[in-house]
């Protein structure tokens, strides 16, 4: 079924849609090596001092804040910082739109989403943090990663187009 309004106001660029793909499946069969304690920021440059010279996971999440339940949100990426700090990662992603050839996900992110978007993190060692960042990607399925692993990959395009 078509849906015109929401079709026009999208094209129109007065409305934006992202779809999410919950699947019982997955998220019940998350299996982190440990349980992970998050802290959150708002993602705003402005923020990048209040996180931690250290390593670990990550997630963009939109939160509606008008709707007033703060525990709500919806995950859009997911992340790793190995080889360097939750600071550093943070930061790289406020200077994607100035590059020459910014990733498009990434600006649309920050621009459609800037008054509501968040930045969740949780400290690991940073040998552990590829190990977490595939166990949430496989639970979560997050709309804007561009790698999953194993065969979740090769279903990406069929979740998402």
């Amino acid at each position: 079924m078509k849906h015109d309004l929401i079709d026009r106001q999208i094209s129109e660029g007065t409305d934006y849609l992202t779809r999410f793909c919950l699947w019982e499946k997955q998220f019940k069969a998350y299996a982190p090596p440990r349980q992970l304690v998050w802290k959150s920021i708002p993602a705003k440059i402005t923020q990048k001092q209040q996180l931690p010279k250290t390593q670990g996971v990550y997630a963009f999440v939109v939160k509606p804040n008008p709707v007033e339940l703060s525990w709500s949100g919806y995950i859009l990426y997911v992340g790793k910082t190995e080889a360097q700090t939750f600071q550093s990662r943070f930061q790289q992603y406020f200077n994607e739109p100035k590059k020459k050839k910014p990733r498009y996900w990434v600006s649309k992110m920050l621009k459609l989403w800037k008054n509501n978007l968040h930045y969740y993190y949780a400290e690991t060692p940073a040998i552990e943090a590829g190990i977490f960042e595939d166990a949430l990607l496989k639970a979560l399925l997050p709309p804007n990663n561009e790698r999953f692993p194993g065969t979740l990959g090769k279903l990406k395009k069929e979740i998402y187009r």
